[in-house]
């Protein structure tokens, strides 16, 4: 068998889908427009590859009729194994892969081996869809070699055309619409009937779909009624129904045909048959054929015989092109039917969980909380100017650092103030020595006037030793130097008025907060909330509102308002500067609430702002 296996090229072929007819004689382009319809079918997204092998009877040579996606990947050598074990036992082969499975399926007609058709699948079962479309169009490979037959097996081969070429026709029309209108109108062509119908069950009555000959026949009302009745009666039966005037049935089978009837003796049809078909309990429809010239018996079988083919395959067309709405109500009428059945047991198991958790959602209730970014500083930021211009003799401390009160942060330059108070003091006792002169003298205008240099005198020698008394830089109370580094400039010159040093106590805290504009309505002064600082992330810090500023700040293109709180409680830990995350405590709400309330804002504003209400 391995040596008939002969994996040859296929033949090339550039129009792979076409009319049927024109394929029966070469079996290789006849096996292409297989594969292209049947992969056709539906998407079937873990397809590996795809090969079908055909050739003559037992004989062969068989050769790789068509592939998919390319020919290296469906002739390697997993798929050859595969395809000569189906074709050597005649029976379906299963083998395993890394991935999947290869799946491996022998042509075998009447006793006779045709080829083998074979897939790849990337997954662990195999697709329930694809293998009842095999089942639909296995007949169609083996047409070539069925042609010379006997008259039966001539009449098998063209309703294997009729079926082929209608399956081919619902599959090229972009639509189930346009595939419906495809159906009856090649039907009745085929079958040289003068009007075909199809319908379909809606509730529990059967409506008209298509017409062939015609796409508009809502305004022929009288004869869509008639259709339908009929249809219906074939439905109510659950078999073909057939009546022909010039034979008519038993008169208790006739009472059960009264549409079939009167559309014989209104519209001129001197043969009426209904098929109905079925594709699931609730999926069904039926298909009425009318001829106006009596049909052959071969012509009515085939009929009977196309319609249970094709029409799951039309019904498939219309489940997968269903609206939303229709599939959202088919998914829910089917997940009704699977929770309140007797076996899904995980499928309840996990409704239930989700029941629970949305119940608990809705029901239970949670503290509603204000968040925003927060940013602790100390509740006074003292400033410490230079009380001259001078020069930075020394530095002791510098930004980061706690000090104590009357601690020397810093030196200034004393040399010019020493030696300007040194000046003053001298002058001050040459004014001296001229006021006794004067008094010696009794000379008292001047001695009213050295008097007064001499005041002028003490008072500049006064001022210069209080400005050497101001020196020394010290800290007004105990804190944390949150600016100045004057390490850095010892020898500079200095401004008088220039800040300095800026210090924060330690034992008195702000909370700064940036509340986001869309929850400021939310806040209260004396409301409360907890504090989680970036370097302490364990600990909550509980604090009070205080103060809610009316002025806005944008960042990153939002406004923010500034709230101030301050700390029910003090903590050696906290440093001014720490930022983290604060939470104010508003009331007590729903959960379900909590978290969607900022989306109800959202959308409020939206339809304010796009449609006003």
């Amino acid at each position: 068998m391995a040596e008939q296996l002969g994996f040859y090229p296929p033949k090339p072929d550039p129009a792979i889908r076409g009319p049927i007819g024109s394929a029966i004689a070469d079996p290789i382009l006849l096996a292409q427009r297989w594969l292209s319809a049947l992969l056709s079918q539906h998407q079937y997204s873990n397809l590996v590859c795809a090969l079908v092998v055909v050739g003559a009877a037992d004989e062969g040579p068989f050769e790789p009729a068509a592939y998919w996606p390319n020919e290296k990947s469906a002739t390697a050598e997993h798929i050859r194994n595969a395809a000569e074990r189906a074709m050597t036992t005649r029976l379906q082969i299963t083998l395993p892969t890394s991935s999947g499975f290869v799946w491996a399926q022998p042509l075998v007609l009447d006793g006779a081996l045709y080829g083998v058709f074979v897939v790849e699948m990337a997954q662990k079962q195999f697709p329930i869809a694809l293998r009842e479309q095999f089942t639909i169009g296995e007949g169609w490979l083996y047409l070539p070699w069925l042609h010379g037959r006997t008259h039966a097996s001539q009449n098998n081969v063209k309703r294997l055309e009729l079926v082929m070429e209608q399956v081919m026709a619902i599959e090229d029309e972009p639509s189930a619409d346009d595939a419906y209108q495809a159906m009856v109108t090649n039907a009745a062509n085929r079958l040289d009937s003068d009007r075909v119908s199809l319908g379909f069950v809606k509730g529990d009555r059967v409506k008209l779909q298509a017409l062939s000959a015609t796409s508009d026949f809502q305004k022929r009302i009288d004869l869509v009624l008639l259709l339908e009745s009929a249809m219906n009666e074939a439905l109510e039966q659950g078999k073909p129904t057939e009546f022909n005037p010039a034979n008519p049935p038993e008169p208790v089978l006739a009472a059960t045909m009264q549409a079939h009837q009167q559309l014989c003796r209104d519209y001129g049809s001197v043969h009426v048959v209904a098929v109905p078909f079925t594709r699931s309990a609730k999926e069904a429809g039926v298909v009425l054929f009318e001829w106006a010239q009596a049909p052959t018996p071969d012509t009515v079988a085939m009929a009977q015989a196309l319609v249970p083919v094709v029409g799951p395959i039309v019904l498939s067309r219309r489940h997968a092109e269903r609206p939303f709405r229709q599939r959202f109500t088919d998914w829910c009428r089917e997940e009704k039917n699977r929770l309140l059945g007797a076996q899904h047991g995980t499928r309840k198991l996990v409704y239930s969980c989700a029941l629970i958790v949305v119940a608990f959602c809705v029901l239970a209730t949670g503290d509603f909380r204000v968040s925003s970014n927060a940013l602790l500083e100390g509740s006074v930021r003292r400033q410490i100017a230079a009380p001259y211009d001078g020069f930075v003799a020394s530095a002791a401390y510098r930004a980061g650092q706690t000090v104590k009160k009357g601690e020397v942060l810093a030196t200034l330059d004393d040399k010019e103030l020493m030696l300007e108070a040194q000046r003053w003091l001298s002058q001050q006792d040459q004014y001296a020595k001229q006021a006794q002169d004067a008094q010696a003298q009794s000379d008292l205008p001047q001695i009213q006037i050295v008097m007064a240099q001499v005041e002028q005198a003490k008072a500049q020698r006064q001022l210069s030793e209080s400005q050497l008394e101001r020196t020394k830089i010290v800290a007004p109370f105990d804190g944390l130097l949150t600016l100045g580094d004057l390490s850095q400039s010892l020898g500079g010159a200095i401004k008088k008025g220039q800040v300095l040093f800026e210090l924060a106590p330690l034992d008195g805290y702000r909370v700064v907060l940036d509340v986001d504009e869309a929850d400021i309505a939310w806040l209260k002064v004396g409301q409360r909330g907890n504090l989680v600082v970036t370097a302490i992330p364990d600990e909550k810090f509980p604090f009070e509102v205080k103060l809610i500023t009316p002025v806005a700040k944008v960042m990153d293109g939002l406004n923010y308002f500034r709230v101030e709180g301050t700390l029910l409680a003090s903590e050696a830990s906290l440093r001014p500067g720490m930022e983290g995350v604060a939470k104010v405590e508003i009331d007590e709400r729903r959960l379900v609430w909590i978290w969607t309330h900022r989306a109800g804002v959202w959308l409020r504003l939206k339809l304010w702002s796009w449609f006003g209400i």
